[in-house]
């Protein structure tokens, strides 16, 4: 399997969090261990970006400033457990964001990641239709852990809004545009229908958006 494949199967794991559901993937930590392997695979591989290249960028030079200062507290903080948790968390989207600057390395592959992202939270609310269909009440999420809360993923919908719109001016043909659009206004409504006041004021002030 080629590694740009295997980051989009690591992308579904990520949000779907399918070891909720089949605990043997849980307990295999199958989503850790493909990052891991993910990265190994991008570290020896400078066909397209070479590893002094990614360096060289100033989000690279950011997230290790960041990562520096996370570890510091880890050595300083009265508590070290929380601290060392905010340092895994910090390194494996280091290690996330290495692998996609390594993988995605055309426009093409950056519409299969759009995609991926797309269908994640669309089937997402279908887990959990209550989001769009009962708007009335606060309805929260099955499966997917850190987008459970309808906060978040109010937030995570926000982001993922612009891909469907990127995907419909992209679009080559009338079934595809319909399509997108159609998406497009779903996404929307599960932004309304979570309920969320932070996740739906950020979507206003994101894209300038005004209120009646």
């Amino acid at each position: 399997m080629k590694p740009y494949y295997a980051l989009l199967i690591f992308l579904l794991f990520e949000y779907m969090r399918p070891g909720v559901f089949i605990n043997i993937l849980e307990v295999l930590r199958v989503h850790t261990a493909l990052a891991v392997l993910l990265f190994i695979v991008s570290f020896y591989s400078n066909k397209l970006i070479s590893n002094d290249e990614v360096l060289k960028k100033p989000n690279t030079k950011l997230f290790l400033v960041f990562l520096f200062l996370v570890v510091i507290s880890v050595l300083t903080a009265e508590v070290t457990y929380y601290a060392f948790v905010k340092f895994k968390a910090v390194l494996g989207y280091l290690l996330i964001y290495y692998i996609m600057i390594k993988q995605i390395t055309d426009l093409n592959k950056l519409k299969g990641v759009l995609i991926i992202l797309v269908i994640v939270h669309l089937v997402i609310v279908a887990i959990t239709p209550d989001i769009v269909l009962n708007p009335e009440t606060r309805s929260y999420l099955t499966g997917a852990p850190f987008l459970g809360d309808g906060n978040d993923f109010a937030l995570s919908v926000s982001i993922v809004l612009p891909f469907s719109y990127f995907l419909f001016m992209d679009g080559r043909n009338r079934f595809y545009k319909i399509l997108s659009i159609i998406i497009f206004v779903l996404l929307t409504l599960c932004i309304i229908g979570t309920s969320s006041r932070g996740g739906g004021s950020f979507t206003l002030r994101r894209y300038s958006i005004s209120s009646v």
